[in-house]
């Protein structure tokens, strides 16, 4: 049982980066505690194919992709402490569609971010297995396409 317990935290810091070597503050210059609530309102109005909020959604996603000092609770250590996209703080669930909704976009700003490196570095575990390819695919697509 013990075992199991510990490969179930391991698991929980997929994907998160080791802090920096004395980084021994988290979550102060995160800012998805301002940005979070921003993000949705745009994703529940860009749902609804309101263009301007599809626009804000993209923008407001993209400035949550760094992983500034962010930081869940299971990330602390010790022994290590990690830090992680911000957006990886809004929960998986909310995660999910928030990047279905971006590559259902057709603009050229939602394009972009979808075909991005920094777009693919959050994706983890079934959103990786889901979208991986097809944001590579579109990074080709758009060198292809530019003069």
């Amino acid at each position: 049982m013990k075992i199991l317990l510990m490969l179930a935290l391991l698991a929980g810091n997929a994907g998160a980066k080791k802090a920096p070597q004395g980084m021994t503050r988290f979550n102060e210059t995160c800012p998805v505690a301002r940005l979070l609530p921003v993000l949705e309102d745009d994703y529940a109005a860009c749902s609804k194919k309101e263009k301007t909020a599809c626009d804000g959604f993209v923008s407001g996603l993209r400035e949550l992709l760094p992983e500034y000092d962010c930081q869940r609770p299971f990330d602390a250590g010790p022994p290590d402490d990690y830090i992680v996209p911000a957006i990886w703080k809004a929960g998986d669930a909310a995660l999910a569609k928030y990047v279905a909704l971006l590559a259902s976009l057709k603009t050229k700003k939602a394009l972009e971010l979808f075909a991005s490196p920094e777009f693919r570095a959050i994706l983890d575990g079934h959103l990786a297995e889901t979208y991986m390819e097809r944001s590579r695919a579109a990074q080709k697509r758009l060198k292809v396409r530019r003069p």
